[in-house]
């Protein structure tokens, strides 16, 4: 084979092997996609460095621990991560036997918020005036923080939180109680 048919021979496989692929293409056996990246960069939001003063009840008295947290000035973003940070300290104090986080926060134009966990925050064993008491030490450190709210509702999953023996359907007051215990 002399060198002039090897390059018509090439040159003949060359186009059907494009003729093969121009078919394929055209009567949708073979789809090419543009490429289209997954990564989206994500907002960046102004925030500030604030000490956050965070309260659980344990042992009968109410305790304090003040702690660095860069809070976002949104005022929904600041309440998800003060909610999330409490939800830390409650683990680390042990008095919550399960890992649980705020998924969204929501603050309504009422002044009303909602924050809603991957799971209930409390266990089917515990007592109701454990219950309240971690609720008022959630609800006081949200306060202390200088969020303002009317009222909060608690969600799990975007759904009330379902509990025997509190009522969440209604929002909970943002006004602690005060307890002398």
């Amino acid at each position: 084979m002399t060198l002039a048919q090897r390059w018509l021979t090439l040159i003949a496989a060359l186009a059907m092997s494009a003729g093969f692929v121009y078919f394929l293409v055209h009567t949708n056996i073979l789809i090419i996609a543009p490429y289209h990246s997954s990564y989206t960069p994500a907002l960046v939001t102004a925030a500030t460095k604030k000490n956050s003063t965070l309260f659980f009840y344990k042992q009968d008295a109410w305790h304090q621990e003040v702690v660095p947290l860069l809070l976002p000035d949104q005022q929904a973003d600041a309440l998800s991560c003060i909610a999330n940070r409490w939800l830390v300290l409650a683990t680390e104090e042990e008095l919550m036997n399960k890992k649980v986080r705020v998924e969204h926060a929501f603050i309504t134009q009422d002044g009303s918020g909602y924050l809603s966990c991957d799971q209930c925050l409390f266990e089917s064993a515990q007592s109701t005036r454990e219950k309240f008491f971690l609720i008022q030490g959630l609800i006081r450190s949200i306060k202390a923080a200088g969020i303002s709210l009317k009222g909060i509702y608690f969600l799990v999953q975007n759904k009330p939180m379902a509990d025997y023996h509190l009522d969440f359907s209604v929002p909970w007051s943002c006004e602690p109680y005060n307890v002398n215990n």
